[in-house]
């Protein structure tokens, strides 16, 4: 299932405010990734108390994947 507009925006909402700060949340190939800060990203998972922390050498950025 890919989420519509209205779901990637609140998606970015409500994780932003468990980053504390901006999340770029984008949908690829049935995973939803925050791209953000290594703390954002580290916050996000330690809130949710689920998902993986990583870095993408391709984007140069951090991500949080929800599986």
């Amino acid at each position: 299932m890919t989420p519509t507009n209205n779901q990637i925006a609140r998606t970015e909402a409500h994780w932003s405010k468990f980053a504390e700060e901006d999340v770029k949340v984008e949908a690829v190939g049935g995973t939803v990734y925050g791209f953000s800060s290594e703390i954002g990203c580290r916050r996000l998972a330690d809130k949710m108390n689920a998902g993986r922390v990583g870095y993408s050498k391709n984007l140069n950025t951090w991500y949080f994947a929800n599986k």
